[in-house]
């Protein structure tokens, strides 16, 4: 559908727009995400620094799960790493619905800067990009060093080197201040492979195509402080960007929500699985086996003789 996004529709934060500049062999999202933020990160008492580095996390999930098209696919992004501040986190993205953690550790993350670098963050590790395709059942997974200067130019490095698809994404966050919560936005550009344009494809032998370099450039362009406007829709970002770059395609445009998937039933069956000797291993001193959702931090307790 091709349509004219100069006059913007009312906006709900917590979406997603999908576009193609089919003159340019190009195709982009921008999302924004507010109060989706606002729920995963008070599960958590997490201190705002690496609130910060979640909702940028949790941002990106956003951008690579609004590239799969179809129903139940799942996009997992998850980090390891040692060193650092942060030992493990995992968001995923699954029918528009995003959740995330993250474990840390509590001296390290007390003498973080004010504004630390991913270094001082994660130390070393990698970042593991999942899709897990419904359709198919297949799983492609590729692993990227956390090296650079931020999450979102790891993911860059993947898509230019691994899938060999020049990508561009720009992502801010803003804290909650003047009784606003958390509010993030993301813009991912991308070269469109071979299969979507009779276009070729370009690899990171030779990223010199004048149509990319210009999308990029504009790209480029965008401010941190346009992304997390809220008087700006996401219409709105993507016109002053590309007014120019006619025909604007827009492709799809969704509402984000956040919703875990834990339930007493799902970790009944997990644990009637093990044999009661086991089981009987996992009690406390009352005889209870204790499970927390490291998502939501619901609390749920089972007795041994569970059945």
């Amino acid at each position: 559908m091709s349509e004219n996004i100069q006059n913007s529709p009312s906006e709900n934060l917590d979406r997603y727009l999908s576009f193609t500049l089919p003159a340019l062999d190009a195709r982009g999202r921008m999302v924004r995400l507010n109060s989706v933020l606002d729920k995963i990160l008070s599960n958590h008492n997490y201190p705002q620094s690496l609130a910060s580095f979640l909702a940028e996390a949790l941002t990106l999930t956003a951008l690579l799960g609004s590239l799969l098209d179809e129903k139940d696919s799942q996009l997992t992004l998850q980090i390891r790493a040692e060193g650092g501040a942060v030992d493990l986190l995992v968001c995923d993205f699954k029918n528009d619905i995003i959740r995330g953690y993250l474990e840390f550790n509590t001296e390290k993350e007390a003498a973080l800067p004010e504004k630390p670098p991913l270094t001082d963050i994660v130390g070393e590790g990698y970042l593991a990009i999942i899709f897990d395709q419904s359709a198919s059942r297949e799983r492609y997974q590729g692993i990227v060093a956390l090296t650079g200067e931020s999450l979102s130019k790891a993911v860059e490095n993947y898509f230019t080197q691994s899938d060999q698809i020049p990508t561009l994404i720009r992502i801010a966050v803003k804290p909650p201040e003047n009784g606003r919560g958390w509010i993030s936005g993301g813009l991912l550009l991308q070269h469109l492979p071979k299969n979507e344009t009779n276009a070729p494809r370009l690899t990171h032998q030779g990223l010199d195509n004048p149509d990319w370099d210009h999308v990029r450039l504009l790209g480029e362009t965008i401010k941190p402080e346009e992304l997390t406007e809220q008087a700006l829709s996401c219409e709105d970002i993507v016109w002053r960007l590309f007014h120019d770059e006619k025909p604007i395609n827009i492709t799809r445009s969704e509402s984000f929500s956040t919703l875990c998937r834990c339930d007493e039933a799902r970790f009944k069956n997990i644990i009637m699985r093990f044999p009661k000797e086991q089981r009987a291993e996992m009690c406390d001193e009352n005889g209870l086996i204790q499970i927390d959702c490291e998502f939501c931090g619901q609390h749920y307790s089972f007795p041994v003789d569970i059945d």
